[in-house]
């Protein structure tokens, strides 16, 4: 496939939860995305990337820049994307580029309210959270990221919305949804089925955007984002545990 674009060409790697993603993009155009299969990242990833770059002829050599969701999200998912991108990024001498998580699931909501909620469950009652101010285009991240009990990120966003409406996304919405229709202050909207996934797509643009900003990380410093839970010391669950995330 001939894209005829000066836009840098990105791979973007997102292993944050269970149905993770790869994909390939030059600006805003996306040459192809794979979601990786029910299966752990462990076994699906590298064999999703060498499809996707397969099917339009090109290999990780051809890559401008390596994008990766670096958290926060599932322990053993996370090494394994943020491991895989700096090693592509290493063996083919190209800039790395960890994107947030929480961003990228944000990112796609841009013009659909004043405020977004982006929630991921991070197991044992909690979610990892974010709430972001929305003014067009422009996100601005203004709690979190977070490790927090559902009803206690109910209440501290329906204090900072104070009644406008608050479009809540991600895999942690069923977690929230009882104590956020509750909350004082809350209007409370949830987005459609789809915007719940984390995109690769997402990630690679962010990842372009970023690259072109100059905002590249070290490979040999990335690491990915385990957050601080109120229950204490983020502890990694085992790969048996996790099985597919």
């Amino acid at each position: 496939m001939e894209v005829a674009s000066d836009a840098p060409l990105i791979v973007g790697i997102d292993t944050s939860t269970k149905g993770g993603s790869c994909a390939l993009m030059r600006g805003e155009e996306c040459l192809g995305e794979v979601t990786l299969a029910p299966r752990p990242h462990s076994e699906t990833l590298v064999p999703a990337l060498e499809f996707l770059l397969g099917q339009v002829g090109l290999r990780p050599a051809d890559a401008d820049a390596f994008a990766v969701a670096g958290g926060p999200g599932a322990f053993t998912g996370l090494r394994i994307g943020v491991t895989t991108a700096k090693g592509l990024a290493v063996a083919n001498r190209k800039p790395l580029v960890v994107v947030p998580t929480l961003e990228a699931l944000a990112v796609p909501l841009r013009g659909r309210g004043p405020w977004v909620a982006t929630v991921l469950d991070a197991r044992r009652g909690e979610v990892w959270a974010s709430l972001w101010r929305v003014a067009g285009v422009v996100l601005e991240e203004v709690e979190g990221p977070i490790g927090i009990k559902p009803a206690e990120w109910a209440a501290m966003v329906g204090d900072r919305a104070e009644g406008a409406p608050v479009l809540f996304v991600g895999d942690g919405v069923a977690l929230c949804r009882a104590a956020a229709e509750s909350a004082d202050k809350m209007r409370y909207r949830e987005a459609s089925p789809w915007d719940h996934r984390i995109r690769a797509s997402v990630v690679a643009r962010l990842g372009g955007e970023r690259l072109l900003a100059g905002r590249v990380d070290d490979p040999a410093a990335a690491a990915p984002v385990y957050l601080r839970s109120q229950a204490g010391v983020f502890e990694p669950r085992s790969e048996r545990e996790e099985k597919v995330g």
